[in-house]
């Protein structure tokens, strides 16, 4: 069993992690791209998620079921091929900055609920620019969720009481 202190310490030491570290893939396409453009940037890979950018700053997420599922759809091709993929990016995303502490992103990450708790997460310089998408399924991840998940509020870890989060949650149609 762990002391205080020890618990302390190895708080702040999982806060001072690279996050970089945790970026599964920097697959990305371009806001003005056609659905169809970006469908096929999808047989690429295999990752849920891209970044959907805007030269190099993050605008979006876009899913590959969701994409696939508007194109597959009776007409959906015809209709919507040649759409940019601004038009059709999931409602919320998450984004973190390099800087931020593992320990506000997880507590942000595992707050969220419904089909939003499976989203990817998007990393991003101090800048805003794009760094690579950090996905639920990273073994890192899922390793620190699990400790994170044993303690009490690790949100309002700061010494004062106050929620240290700096994770920012974006809407589709926000920037």
């Amino acid at each position: 069993m762990q002391t205080g202190e020890a618990m302390d310490a190895a708080e702040a030491a999982a806060g001072r992690l690279d996050l970089d570290g945790l970026v599964a893939h920097r697959e990305s396409v371009q806001i003005g791209q056609g659905c169809a453009e970006v469908y096929e940037a999808f047989s690429q890979h295999e990752h849920e998620y891209v970044a959907v950018l805007e030269g190099r700053r993050i605008v979006g997420l876009c899913s590959r079921s969701k994409l696939g599922f508007l194109l597959g759809s009776r007409f959906g091709f015809s209709l919507y091929s040649r759409k940019p993929i601004r038009d059709h990016l999931i409602d919320e995303f998450v984004s973190v900055r390099n800087k931020n502490d593992l320990i506000s992103v997880m507590a942000s990450v595992l707050s969220r609920s419904g089909q939003e708790f499976h989203h990817d997460v998007v990393l991003t310089k101090e800048d805003g620019s794009f760094l690579g998408i950090i996905t639920t399924r990273t073994p890192g991840c899922n390793r620190f969720a699990q400790s994170t998940q044993r303690r009490a509020d690790p949100r309002t870890r700061s010494g004062d009481g106050k929620r240290t989060s700096q994770v920012a949650i974006f809407g589709q149609n926000e920037s």
